[in-house]
């Protein structure tokens, strides 16, 4: 392993008695940043969205072979009692009841580089139902290429799952952006697909808690209509 630091050493040509020295730090370079950097997942929940982007100017395209953008997930060794994380995925589960303190870090580590780390927080709360109030908008255009939507209700937190005709909503969309965010306890954004989209007709949205059976929490989900 590289020496992270060196000595530069000049000495004058005239008199070889006089020199002057300097300290460099070597670095690799590499830097960690962690998507989304916050969210609040419910007790015995878990969240598999956790995406670390590897910066690392050295890589070259053998990334599978040297693990140049590869990371490690952790949590604080010094802690109980704050759920798990799998080392290789990121995937939490938290733990059956709220930790003290609440708030759980997060951390990715490089493979190639153990002194460049990235963190998230997470903060567990006791699991409960949604409420789904309303949705903007409330109409969309048939054959678009996707249709963001602004849910509004209470109780809203990363975990829940939100159904579009009883299609759940995950993954990423085409801006590398998840397809559902949550905003606040209020508000969640969801991006629904171009799948949906194809044929005129009614969407029914629904919010739900990722443990319980899917709209549960609505008892008249609002509708999205497509013209």
């Amino acid at each position: 392993m590289i020496t992270p630091t060196a000595t530069i050493k000049a000495t004058a040509h005239a008199d070889s008695t006089k020199t002057a020295t300097a300290t460099v730090t070597i670095v690799s370079g590499i830097s960690i940043s962690i998507l989304p950097s916050s969210v609040t997942v419910g007790t015995g929940e878990f969240f598999n969205n956790f995406v670390a982007t590897v910066n690392n100017p050295g890589c070259d395209n053998s990334v599978t072979i040297n693990q140049c953008q590869v990371v490690t997930w952790s949590l604080s060794t010094t802690l109980t009692g704050v759920g798990t994380i799998d080392a290789t995925t990121g995937n939490y589960k938290a733990p059956p009841t709220v930790p003290s303190p609440s708030s759980v870090t997060i951390t990715a580590t490089s493979v190639k580089d153990t002194t460049v780390t990235a963190t998230a927080t997470v903060l567990i709360v006791t699991a409960s139902a949604p409420t789904l109030t309303s949705v903007s908008p409330n109409s969309a255009a048939v054959g678009s290429l996707f249709q963001d939507v602004y849910i509004t209700g209470t109780n809203f937190i990363s975990t829940n799952n939100v159904s579009v005709n009883g299609n759940v909503i995950s993954g990423f969309g085409i801006d590398s952006l998840p397809n559902v965010s949550v905003v606040s306890s209020s508000v969640i954004r969801a991006r629904i697909p171009d799948s949906l989209l194809a044929s005129p007709g009614t969407l029914a949205v629904t919010v739900s808690q990722q443990s319980a059976t899917q709209q549960q929490s609505c008892t008249w989900p609002p509708n999205v209509r497509l013209w």
